[in-house]
């Protein structure tokens, strides 16, 4: 269900701890993007592409999925990203942001896409395991300061 508290807790705290974002002279490693559950960072070089997208929903599917979109002269079927089935926020409307890995025939959207960022292996903090159920492929590589968790994507 759509909490008004639970959007602007989530805005304070995206305002209030940012990632550091992409200077000039740096060059991105990750896309930060942020769901129902928090922030994401996933690495640039296992996307094919992220873009706004219109998504054909199909019927009797989970609630994690999404449904279909068309992208690059074929169809492709988008999930959440993280968001387990059956808790999906209300409220949120066509289209939506949606990155579309390399290697594998999947989109995932999110809410928002908030940045590139430029992270360092040094930044690691703790090792993590697979982000959800139906996302086993994603891990959490490892958590920043601002509560943003790292994705590393597993070989198909």
């Amino acid at each position: 269900m759509f909490e008004p508290d639970e959007v602007l807790r989530r805005r304070t705290q995206e305002l209030a701890f940012p990632a550091a974002l992409v200077q000039e002279d740096q060059v991105p490693t990750h896309i930060l993007v942020t769901t129902g559950q928090g922030r994401f960072a996933l690495p640039v070089e296992e996307l094919q592409g992220a873009t706004r997208q219109k998504i054909t929903q199909v019927p009797l599917s989970p609630p994690s999925w999404l449904g279909i979109t068309h992208y690059m002269e074929s169809f492709w079927p988008v999930r959440w990203l993280g968001i387990p089935e059956g808790e999906l926020d209300e409220g949120l409307t066509a289209p939506y942001f949606v990155l579309f890995l390399r290697g594998r025939k999947l989109g995932l959207a999110v809410e928002r896409h908030l940045g590139l960022l430029a992270l360092k292996e040094g930044e690691r903090l703790a090792e993590g395991s697979p982000l959800a159920e139906g996302l086993e492929y994603l891990r959490v590589a490892w958590t920043l300061p601002d509560g943003t968790l790292v994705l590393e994507v597993l070989a198909a």
